[in-house]
C-alpha cells in the first residue's frame, strides 16, 4: 500500500567532522573511539535540546527540531562541548554547523525533500567550529537572538548542485570562535 507521507516545516541541524578523511588515515584506531564520543555528544546534545538525531552518515549528523532556536541552542551548546574537550588522540578536532528551516515529508517519520538537500550542501561551505544559518533559519528565529548573540551576513553564495545563490549567516556567540576563513 506504500507509505503515508506529511508534509511539515522543521528546523535542522547538519554537522560534519573537518578533515575527517586525513584524521582516519592518519589516527585510524583513535578516531573509531572519538567518533563514538563525537556522536554520543552529539546525541545527548540534540536529545536535551528537545531534537532527534535522525540521521549518522561516517562523521557527520543531521537531527530534526520542532523550534529553530532549539536548533541553534544545540548548535552552540555541541561546538562548546567540543572545543573544550580534549581530542588530541587524532590531533584535534573541529565540527562545521549548520541550522536550516524548511518543508520536508515525513515517510514512517523520518524527513525527507528538498530542504535537507539545501542544509546539507550549506554546511559543506563552512569550517570547523563555524555554525551556519539558511535565510530561512534566520527568519523563523525572528527576534529571538538577544544580547550578545548574534548573526551576521556573509552575503550571497553559491551551493553545489543549487540553483540560485543562497544568503549565507554566521553565528556570532561568546566562548566561540567567530573568525573563519572564506567560506568554501
Amino acid at each position: 500500500m506504500g507509505h503515508p507521507l506529511h508534509r511539515r516545516s522543521l528546523a535542522f541541524l547538519f554537522t560534519d567532522i573537518e578533515a575527517s578523511t586525513r584524521r582516519w588515515e592518519e589516527f585510524p584506531d583513535a578516531m573509531v573511539v572519538v567518533l563514538e564520543r563525537h556522536d554520543d555528544l552529539l546525541s545527548r546534545v540534540v536529545a536535551e535540546h528537545g531534537g532527534t538525531a535522525f540521521h549518522f552518515s561516517g562523521d557527520g549528523m543531521i537531527a530534526s527540531f520542532e523550534d529553530p532556536s532549539d536548533a541553534l541552542a544545540a548548535a552552540i551548546a555541541a561546538q562548546r562541548e567540543i572545543r573544550v574537550d580534549d581530542w588530541s588522540a587524532v590531533g584535534g578536532l573541529a565540527v562545521r554547523m549548520c541550522v536550516h528551516v524548511g518543508d520536508v515529508v515525513l515517510r514512517d517519520g523520518e524527513p525527507f525533500g528538498w530542504a535537507l538537500n539545501f542544509g546539507s550542501r550549506l554546511n559543506t561551505i563552512g569550517h570547523g567550529g563555524q555554525v551556519l544559518l539558511s535565510a530561512a533559519a534566520v527568519e523563523a528565529l525572528g527576534g529571538e537572538l538577544t544580547g550578545p548573540t548574534r548573526v551576521d551576513s556573509l552575503g550571497r553564495h553559491r551551493l553545489r548542485d543549487i540553483a540560485r545563490p543562497a544568503e549565507v549567516f554566521q553565528l556570532s556567540t561568546p566562548d566561540l570562535d567567530q573568525e573563519f576563513p572564506p567560506l568554501r
